[in-house]
């Protein structure tokens, strides 16, 4: 004999050949099964007369399997029978589609990078050239005539004009004679050590 639905107190009663499948639940609006209640009975009890296991103080490891089991059951004759229809009354909880969720692609583009070097400026430095023109030396006065180089000699060195003209020397013209390098031209006239 195949095994029939028995529906607890308060639910409807389904059809005979009706076979859950395994996505059914019961609606939440009805009342809870009865501790120990059989869902599946062999077609000569289908009474709703409570089993023996009911008048049994229950365990929480009862409360856990019982409906576990029960699912399992509905189940695996939902998938023998492959065939089943709601019954009268009986809400049947379709079963959701499958959720596909995708998501964007992410793209990172960097910005492009740029570097500006600083413009370089190179300056040379200013080149100064000096150019040293020698002067011809000053025109002689009237009376002194001028003496070769090569004849040309020196008198001692003194350490004032005042000393060298107590010793009977100069007076020493720029350009003409080396003493006048010696000695401080106090009035800038081209002559030191004149009397």
């Amino acid at each position: 004999m195949a095994p029939q639905f028995n529906a607890p107190p308060g639910w409807p009663q389904p059809p005979a050949d009706w076979t859950p499948d395994a996505s059914w639940k019961p609606d939440p609006s009805w009342p809870p099964a009865p501790p120990g209640w059989e869902f599946w009975v062999e077609d000569d009890a289908t009474t709703a007369t409570p089993s023996p296991l009911k008048t049994r103080p229950w365990s929480a490891r009862h409360w856990i399997l019982a409906p576990a089991l029960a699912f399992l059951a509905g189940g695996l004759l939902g998938n023998v029978s492959g065939q089943g229809s709601a019954a009268q009354g009986v809400a049947a909880v379709p079963s959701a589609p499958p959720v596909t969720i995708t998501a964007p692609p992410v793209t990172r583009t960097a910005p492009p990078a740029t570097v500006t070097a600083p413009p370089v400026t190179l300056t040379a430095p200013a080149v100064t050239v000096t150019t040293t023109v020698e002067a011809a030396p000053p025109a002689q006065p009237a009376g002194f005539a001028s003496v070769p180089a090569a004849a040309a000699q020196t008198d001692p060195r003194f350490s004032t004009c005042k000393e060298a003209r107590a010793n009977g020397h100069g007076p020493y013209r720029s350009g003409v004679d080396p003493e006048y390098d010696w000695y401080r031209d106090g009035d800038d006239d081209g002559v030191v050590c004149e009397s």
